[in-house]
């Protein structure tokens, strides 16, 4: 029945569970509740085994009370504020006169109970005010509905609800919810109940759920979707329950353990015509599947399978049995402890279950939880009752309990247990509501599909067999040969053969020869069909053919094709050659008709002149035309025609003006192909751009061709590139060469490179040129682009080596890799590049130290190692300082003085807010060409504890470091402070509103009065916690109550530590007397630890023991 609750008045529902668990009337007699209690409304009991198995209907269930939810309305509320509960019990059948809850304050610890505000049918409303500003925690303990004068108590806690929510302060919810759907009650008065649910989602939007099942869907819709989805196949395991050793319910000549095993059979054979779902089963024949064992660890080890092959989903296949006559369906599922999701996968899974099997027409005896009164989970949560239940939660996979029917009952036995034809009924619902769950579709899964098949002996027929196909009720082949599409389509009908599919297709039925196409479609119950795997197989009529070549001669450019052994099932009438070299795909493709020689063999004489005079690679396909005039290709093959190498010299004339080059043995040379011979020359230098041709004129089989040097441009490499030219209008290039003309040169090097100061030289030495030079120039750069390039022309040493000085400063004042071309003008004038080398002037590792000095409130900083130090591009080294503390609000500059090869600085902690903890310190280098570098980082840490600023402690944690030390003087109880936690909040009060650290003034009391036990010159009446005016023979001030001496005591210290004026009126006669903000951290209250000489005593090291033995304890 769709519950329809108070929910109008609730927005953002947390709703902490949802039972249907009975709750047995107080009116019931001894020796029934007890039993009912045990199960708790459960239809079974274990026989030997901690999983129930069967038992009697108990004829005072009708009498229970349902508990359905407990739903909160916010998981916290603040003062003023009203805190609604909404509890549904029963169905709406019983009218409910009166209803209480009980619930607990963790502040006060102490219970409270609040009448309900409202009752509609079911839906019974509470509201709880909060009027106190205390965080507390309220925890709902039990609820106490009066029905028809009978009043019947729900403990919450002893049924796994654990229903809280905080006051004034979060605390940790989580939506337990889960609405049992009980399909067999209907809704008599539907728009009496339609009261409209709104929750809240993750975007701030509100949902309007008619129902609150539809509000518990919306929020658990996205973890049973991820539950239920995956990339691999889902595993289903059925457990038929029992078995021949662990025998089940019997009744109406019925045993539960066989019936158990075909509904799984049938339920098997159902969810196989699925794709995408792998099944297992816990035991495969009637027998124990675990010879040996008790029930218990059956079914211990049946879930340990499942776990095994990865089950997703574990169905546990059982009947019912009773006293009574009790009949219909009922489903358990995982309770909701431990862990929620396998819970939500487990109620998702049994809703759909018991939907498929009430359409069958059974009764619906709903969906159910069971808890265990002996069991409890890791995290000591209750337990579910059922064993394969609970120790598949543990596995992390849902499991449910199928109860289909009551094999004691005539009619469910005769109506859905006494036939095959039934149970197989009855596996069907269960693999469709196992369907239904994960969205599963008919198919066959192509992977486990396999077919193959081989042309019989006499190639007429094609033997296909196909397997895995186990889901299909016809397996047809559609086959096809691939020459004219698919004009010889036929269809075939497989022929089962156990679990195979076989078929011989007559290949005469079809009209070409080669690839054939054959595909395979698995046809279901419903008539609709599925393409399971697509195959070819080929059918050839040609045995065998050879082929070789003959009379090669590649400097005339033929040779001669030679095929033998051609055998045709249809006979021979003609052999064809196709050939075309590699070159340019099939541009001079030809074909030629081979002419029989006898003995079984064909020719054909191929020339190079009718493939564009071109040699290489040729192929030859040869192809036989049956006499039934189809032609076929039997033969593909390559042969390497190979050129001709033209061989080619160069050789120069005395005065270097000329060359001279030769080339013979040129392809078609002693044939009538070749036209003339032609010479490519050119220089490397600039791509062609001196690029002449030079015809070669024949002299024997030589060509020759003299090459003017006037004509180029460079020196270095020159390339001659050799090309014939055929008469049918093709060229071809048939051999290369290369000579060199020296070019000048030169040897580069780098001295006295200092990467700190930023400068090296540059070496030149071993100048050569073909010619003289009269200059040289040499560029220099860091920059990628060039920007900071500048052209040095060098000093001549009185070595004969040329030397440039290069420095960083005529260069951006750039770090890096510096490159340097050293160029020569040669006696044509010709600006030419002679040498190359480049620095590596990397940037040196700057190196800064700093450190702290609590004893003068000061920190150094230096840093060494800057580039440029010693060099003339540093102008000057500046430090960034500031504290980690609020990010970069003290940020402060400080220029730093130059102390030989260092930069040094000092700075003061009170530049920067006297700040604690680390403090960053990052170095700067300014570069004469205006540039700014950050080339080092380094840190410092002030261990300070300033007096000023938040507390970190409250009240609480005062009192329990006060207790740990000594107990509260009885002396005060009749003060302003009676107990130890007044005393302690008015610290916390008194510091909070000079904004004082609590900790510190306690600190500072718990020193000075030896944890408010005194004996020293302060008396206890006198109020005064910090010795303020007490120097030895003065007993120092006294004050009228606590909160006054302790204001004092913070004033004072507030004088110490900051200028700020006083927020309250100054009750310390000694304020005046300080040094205002002298002593801003604890350390600095010892007079001699204070770097001004101030302080608030002059013990050694006061401020330090009461950070070092009293705050860090606290």
């Amino acid at each position: 029945m769709k519950k329809k609750i108070l929910a109008a008045l609730l927005s953002g529902l947390v709703i902490i569970n949802s039972f249907n668990i009975p709750v047995l009337a107080e009116n019931e007699n001894t020796e029934t509740s007890e039993q009912q209690t045990s199960v708790l409304g459960e239809l079974k009991e274990s026989n030997n085994d901690s999983e129930a198995v069967e038992t009697a209907e108990d004829k005072h269930v009708e009498q229970e009370l349902l508990l359905n939810y407990v739903l909160v309305d916010n998981p916290c509320i603040f003062k003023d504020e009203v805190q609604n509960i909404v509890v549904s019990v029963g169905n709406g059948a019983k009218k409910i006169d009166k209803a209480q809850i009980t619930y607990f304050s963790e502040l006060n610890q102490d219970l409270y109970t609040v009448e309900c505000a409202k009752i509609e049918k079911d839906g019974v409303l509470f509201n709880i005010p909060c009027n106190i500003s205390e965080k507390d925690c309220i925890t709902i303990k039990s609820v106490t509905i009066s029905v028809d004068g009978e009043a019947e108590n729900i403990d919450l806690e002893k049924i796994g609800i654990n229903a809280q929510y905080g006051v004034n302060q979060e605390i940790d919810t989580k939506n337990d919810a889960e609405i049992v759907n009980e399909a067999s009650e209907t809704l008599q008065d539907e728009k009496a109940y339609s009261l409209d649910i709104v929750k809240t989602d993750e975007n701030g939007n509100n949902i309007s759920n008619t129902t609150i099942e539809d509000a518990i869907a919306s929020q658990n819709d996205t973890e049973e979707t991820l539950a239920k989805s995956g990339n691999r196949n889902v595993v289903v395991v059925l457990d038929p329950g029992h078995d021949d050793t662990h025998a089940g319910a019997t009744g109406n000549n019925l045993h539960e353990e066989k019936l158990t095993f075909k509904i799984a059979q049938y339920c098997k054979a159902e969810l196989e015509k699925y794709s995408g779902v792998q099944v297992y089963m816990t035991r495969n024949s009637t027998a124990c599947p675990h010879p040996g064992t008790n029930s218990g660890d059956d079914n211990l080890m049946r879930v340990q399978y499942a776990k095994s092959v990865g089950a997703n989903v574990y169905v546990s296949i059982h009947l019912n049995s009773s006293n009574g006559a009790a009949h219909g369906v009922e489903v358990y599922y995982p309770n909701r402890n431990y862990n929620v999701n396998v819970s939500n996968q487990g109620s998702a899974l049994a809703n759909d279950i018991i939907s498929q099997l009430t359409g069958l027409g059974l009764y619906n005896r709903g969906t159910q939880i069971k808890y265990s009164s002996d069991y409890k989970y890791d995290d000591g949560s209750t337990a579910d009752y059922y064993s394969v239940i609970r120790n598949s939660k543990k596995s992390g996979f849902p499991a449910v309990i199928v109860e289909h029917a009551f094999i004691t009952n005539g009619s469910d036995a005769s109506n859905y247990l006494s036939s095959d034809a039934q149970l197989q009924k009855l596996g069907v619902a269960d693999a469709r509501g196992i369907v239904n769950y994960f969205g599963l579709s008919k198919g066959i899964d192509t992977a486990k599909v396999s077919v193959s098949g081989a042309l019989n002996g006499a190639k007429d027929k094609y033997e296909v067999t196909a397997r895995g196909l186990s889901g299909a009720s016809q397996v047809k082949f559609a086959v096809w040969s691939a020459q004219n599409g698919q004009d010889d389509l036929r269809w075939y009908t497989g022929v089962r053969n156990g679990s195979d599919w076989r078929y011989s297709v007559p290949i005469l039925n079809h009209k070409g020869l080669g690839t054939y196409n054959i595909h395979t479609y698995a046809v279901f119950d419903d008539g609709s069909q599925q393409n399971v795997a697509q195959n070819s197989f080929y059918v050839s009529d040609v045995l065998s053919s050879n082929i070789k070549i003959a009379n090669m001669n590649t400097v005339s450019g033929y040779f001669d094709v030679q095929v033998s052994g051609v055998v045709s099932t249809y006979g021979v009438r003609g052999v064809q050659l196709a050939v075309w070299t590699n070159k340019n795909g099939q541009d001079d493709l030809r074909w030629y008709t081979a002419t029989y020689k006898g003995n079984g063999i064909y020719s054909a004489h191929i020339d190079v002149s009718n493939h564009k005079c071109e040699w290489g690679i040729y192929n030859v396909h040869t192809y036989i035309t049956n006499e039934k005039n189809t032609r076929k290709c039997v033969n593909m093959n390559k042969f390497n025609v190979t050129q001709t190498k033209a061989s080619l010299s160069t050789t120069r004339n005395a005065t270097w003006s000329q060359y001279s080059a030769a080339a013979w043995h040129v392809p078609g040379t002693l044939g009538s192909a070749l036209k003339e011979v032609k010479f490519a020359v050119w220089s490397a230098e600039n791509g062609q751009d001196d690029l002449h041709w030079y015809k070669g004129n024949l002299s024997g089989d030589k060509y020759i061709a003299s090459i003017p040097m006037a004509n180029h441009k460079s020196t270095g490499t020159y390339y001659i590139h050799t090309y014939a030219f055929y008469k049918n209008g093709t060229s071809q290039l048939v051999n290369t060469s290369s000579f060199y003309e020296a070019p000048s040169s030169c040897n580069v090097s780098i001295r006295n490179l200092n990467t700190v100061s930023g400068n090296f030289d540059v070496i030149i030495s071993n100048i050569f040129s073909p010619q003289s030079f009269n200059g040289i120039s040499v560029p220099v750069w860091c920059d990628k682009n060039q920007r900071d390039i500048k052209w040095y022309t060098p000093t001549r040493q009185n070595d004969g080596t040329y030397k440039v000085h290069v420095d960083a400063v005529n260069h951006n004042c750039h770090w890096g890799r510096y490159s340097i071309h050293v160029y020569v003008k040669n006696g044509f004038g010709k600006l030419e590049r002679a040498g190359v080398t480049a620095a590596n002037m990397s940037r040196p590792a700057t190196i800064a130290s700093a450190n702290a000095n609590m004893s003068t409130g000061n920190a150094g900083i230096t840093v060494w190692h800057v580039p440029g130090t010693l060099g003339s591009a540093l102008k000057s080294v500046r430090f960034a300082v500031w504290s980690a503390e609020n990010g970069q609000d003290d940020l402060r500059w400080y220029n730093a003085s130059q102390s030989g090869d260092r930069y040094n600085a000092s700075l003061s902690f009170s530049n920067h807010n006297d700040s604690v903890g680390t403090y960053n310190v990052h170095v700067y280098a300014d570069y004469r060409n205006g540039t700014s570098s950050p080339v080092a980082t380094t840190t410092f840490f002030v261990d300070g504890y300033k007096i000023m600023g938040r507390s970190s402690v409250n009240a609480d944690k005062l009192v329990a470091y006060y207790n740990k030390h000594a107990s509260y003087p009885a002396f005060y109880a009749g003060t302003d402070a009676p107990n130890l936690k007044a005393f302690c909040q008015m610290y916390i009060d008194e510091c909070a509103a000079e904004d004082v650290k609590a900790e510190v003034a306690f600190a500072q009391a718990m020193k000075e009065t030896n944890y408010l036990r005194y004996g020293g010159d302060v008396r206890i009446n006198q109020f005064n916690f910090a010795g303020i005016g007490a120097t030895g023979a003065v007993s120092g001030a006294s004050f009228p109550n606590v909160r006054t001496g302790i204001r004092a005591q913070v004033q004072h210290l507030k004088a110490y530590a900051s200028k700020e004026t006083l927020k309250k009126s100054c009750v310390d006669p000694r304020f005046s007397y300080v040094t205002r903000g002298s002593a801003v951290y604890v350390e600095w209250l010892g007079i001699h630890e204070n770097p001004k000489g101030n302080g608030w005593a002059s013990d050694h090291n006061y401020g330090y023991s009461i950070r070092k033995e009293y705050i860090n304890k606290i």
